[in-house]
């Protein structure tokens, strides 16, 4: 031996240092949660939570672009709620619409909800609350077009 080589276990240490450091940045891949749960508990069970399943398979990379979906879903209904060119209509829709946001975040927090058809229904209405918002006075909830008195300036 050389005095410049590492003891083998002082390797195995900086080895496993690596990997840790690989899995929280980048994940264990797929049904990485289902692994860890049976090599802990012996039962084949997911996390039954999309944040900590997205975590374990994506790591911070994955995690941190469903926080960043999240927080985008539900811009559209709260810009809505903040516009003053918006009808009461379009703001009684927001409200909906935020609280299936909420609903859908608790739901993925419990039980896991992103990748099961119904997030498909969610799409489609975080697409129709953006509808609305890029269209004041001219959506569907409004039956009657805004006159320009009643549309104030954006601001």
């Amino acid at each position: 031996r050389h005095g410049l080589e590492a003891p083998a276990s002082s390797e195995q240490e900086i080895n496993a240092a690596f990997d840790n450091i690989q899995h929280a940045i980048i994940g264990r891949g797929a049904g990485a949660s289902e692994q860890i749960m049976t090599k802990a508990l012996g039962i084949t069970v997911g996390a039954q939570n999309d944040f900590l399943d997205f975590l374990l398979a994506g790591g911070l990379l994955l995690g941190i672009c469903y926080l960043v979906l999240l927080a985008w879903m539900a811009s559209s209904p709260v810009h809505i709620l903040r516009d003053s060119t918006q009808s009461l209509h379009a703001r009684s829709f927001a409200v909906l619409a935020l609280g299936a946001v909420i609903a859908f975040v608790v739901m993925s927090m419990l039980n896991g909800i992103a990748t099961y058809q119904s997030s498909v229904a969610m799409g489609l209405l975080v697409g129709l609350t953006r509808g609305v918002m890029t269209t004041p006075g001219e959506t569907f909830l409004d039956t009657e077009p805004m006159t320009p008195a009643q549309v104030e300036p954006r601001s």
